[in-house]
């Protein structure tokens, strides 16, 4: 019987340290790629207050659906949120807007690097990299919410000139 109320009294304990535990995890869908049949996704996981590794993984089985382009992609990569640098540095003189700013990860401004590779089949294989910035906004302060991410960036491919440069987009997922 004690090692049943003990049992109870941890589970409890843990239940509520994670009601009020920041979310350490994001799930994103990209729905404007769907328009042009491309199916992108992304799982960013929390590692400090500062810092988040994120995979994303895009594949489209035929361009546009009219096209025979058939393409994968495939980025790691980490962002760095600004939430708590800025917090440091501008606590007082931005009274208000603590909750926008200056949160930790994975919510609020961040700036990011990743790898990765991109295949379109029987065509092209490429490495590259690239950078983003941008800013997640979550739609309630709870552990499990929505949140839209637009960002911009640029992005260099080995073998594909013409398709580096700026990229630009937003994410909608949750946070868990």
């Amino acid at each position: 019987m004690k090692r049943k109320l003990l049992l109870m009294i941890l589970i409890l304990c843990l239940v509520a340290t994670m009601a009020y535990a920041q979310p350490k995890n994001a799930a994103s869908l990209n729905p404007i790629g769907i328009i042009f049949n491309m199916y992108m996704g992304s799982y960013e996981r929390v590692i400090t207050d500062y810092l988040a590794a994120n995979v994303v993984f895009a594949y489209t089985p035929n361009l546009m659906w009219v096209t025979d382009i058939s393409a994968i992609n495939v980025n790691l990569g980490a962002r760095y949120y600004m939430g708590p640098l800025l917090g440091d540095l501008l606590g007082d003189s931005l009274e208000g807007f603590e909750d926008i700013l200056f949160t930790p990860a994975p919510i609020g401004p961040f700036v990011g690097a990743y790898l990765g590779m991109s295949s379109i089949f029987g065509d092209t294989f490429n490495i590259g990299g690239g950078a983003d910035l941008g800013y997640k906004y979550t739609f309630s302060n709870n552990d499990f919410a929505l949140f839209v991410e637009p960002y911009i960036g640029v992005e260099f491919l080995t073998n594909d000139p013409d398709t580096n440069g700026f990229k630009y987009g937003a994410n909608f997922g949750i946070t868990f």
